[in-house]
């Protein structure tokens, strides 16, 4: 008699989760490469789709930017970033960049879905535009460079990232520090002016801030 497969799950460490805003399937990255979907109220994996090295990251694109919220960002050891677009029964790899040199920490798209940014084991925080120019469909998203800042290297590895409920400002998170940079968007700082055409490093063109948060004595 032939073993009957019950359930699949991650063969290793699933390094983050996240929820579709508008309804009930979430999607795992996980240590082994794999991506899955899940329908969290039947309490079953839908599907999955494997891939080269360990998925470190992922976030749902918001409804600003694709109204059906089919769009997820994964991002990999290898410092690569796969959108997915959930199809009725696979992940479709609809684009592929390579913002890192190393593994992806985080990934968060600005809430008028306009930007989506990235960090990475290599210090360095890359901005890039996104947009869809023909509906939904999947091949309509768009994803264009519009550089990177680099982190001081004494404040060790940024983990996470959030923005700013008006999409101007994105905050850095340092997990061994406990401290946190809130960068302006590229061209935030007066006087600064974009040109990318010899380098993506934007640094000097973003303001910089820092938040130091400590334990309240009790």
């Amino acid at each position: 008699r032939r073993a009957k497969t019950l359930m699949r799950f991650h063969s290793g460490r699933i390094n983050d989760i996240v929820a579709s805003p508008a309804d009930h399937f979430s999607a795992t990255a996980g240590e082994d490469g794999t991506v899955r979907c899940w329908d969290y109220v039947d309490r079953n994996c839908l599907f999955e789709s494997k891939f080269p090295t360990a998925a470190t990251s992922i976030t749902w694109a918001p409804q600003s930017l694709d109204s059906d919220a089919r769009t997820a960002a994964v991002g990999f050891q290898s410092g690569v970033v796969r959108i997915l677009y959930r199809a009725q029964r696979q992940w479709k790899v609809v684009s592929v960049m390579k913002p890192h040199d190393g593994m992806i920490n985080s990934i968060s798209y600005s809430p008028d879905g306009k930007i989506m940014a990235t960090c990475g084991s290599d210090r360095k925080i890359f901005f890039l535009s996104s947009f869809s120019s023909e509906g939904n469909s999947p091949s309509s998203f768009t994803y264009d460079p519009i550089g990177f800042v680099c982190l001081e290297e004494n404040k060790g590895i940024a983990k996470k990232l959030n923005w700013r409920h008006d999409s101007k400002c994105l905050l850095v998170s340092y997990a061994s520090s406990g401290e946190a940079v809130e960068i302006g968007l590229p061209g935030s700082v007066a006087g600064s002016e974009l040109n990318t055409h010899e380098s993506f490093n934007v640094t000097d063109t973003c303001s910089i801030r820092s938040h130091i948060f400590t334990a309240k004595p009790t």
